[in-house]
């Protein structure tokens, strides 16, 4: 109980040099994974001001903060990395006060004659509408914007969309409805075992990497 209490009364400045001693013990692939695992799962949708906080903290460290060997080599080893980092999260109960629809790949965008998957229901608010947004001020300039700053607005939704539709059509979610009604809203908890296995084997697949 003392653990508990000391815990939910941190300092913003206690809980960034808490949560960095953590990293401290593992590489930068192993937290990044780690967090991208902890991010899709389904039963963690509510909690997306947590999810970017974490990260943000993540991005923030310099390179030399981190193991150059991975350490995590199992599912015991993800579950340790998140539990020690869950208790050390503040709450956002203004900010995650509802609980947004766990969609897993039923919404879709059509760009450039292909159908793609979306993430629906995340921190972007009306994610749709964005996508739109960009496809209509941008996509009709593409030759214009490569012309004049070398990049392609077309392939860059493209791979957007695409790393999305990858991600929702390789990993399967596993959690019954029935669990994912009666989760409490700001939850997050540790994946389970199966959902690790699948989010390693899919960025182990596509050989996905962060270099120092």
């Amino acid at each position: 109980m003392r653990k508990m209490v000391d815990e939910e009364t941190l300092s913003w400045e206690d809980r960034y040099e808490k949560i960095r001693k953590v990293f401290q013990d593992y590489s930068a692939k192993d937290v990044a994974s780690s967090l991208l695992c902890s991010s899709l799962w389904l039963p963690n949708i509510s909690s997306q001001i947590k999810h970017i906080y974490i990260t943000a903290l993540f991005i923030s460290c310099q390179p030399e903060l981190f193991q150059k060997v991975d350490q995590i080599s199992n599912y015991e080893k993800f579950a340790g990395l998140m539990s020690r980092i869950l208790p050390l999260l503040p709450s956002f109960p203004v900010e995650e006060d509802y609980f947004p629809e766990t969609d897993w790949g039923e919404i879709k965008f059509f760009f450039n004659d292909n159908i793609y998957k979306i993430f629906y229901g995340n921190e972007i608010t009306d994610i749709y509408d964005y996508l739109s947004m960009f496809e209509i001020m941008y996509a009709p300039f593409d030759k214009e914007f490569i012309k004049k700053i070398g990049r392609s607005p077309n392939a860059e939704l493209t791979s957007c969309l695409s790393l999305q539709n990858e991600i929702l059509s390789n990993i399967p979610q596993s959690v019954a409805e029935e669990k994912l009604k009666s989760i409490s809203i700001g939850n997050y908890e540790v994946p389970d075992n199966e959902f690790w296995l699948s989010v390693n084997s899919f960025l182990q697949s596509r050989s996905l990497s962060i270099s120092d």
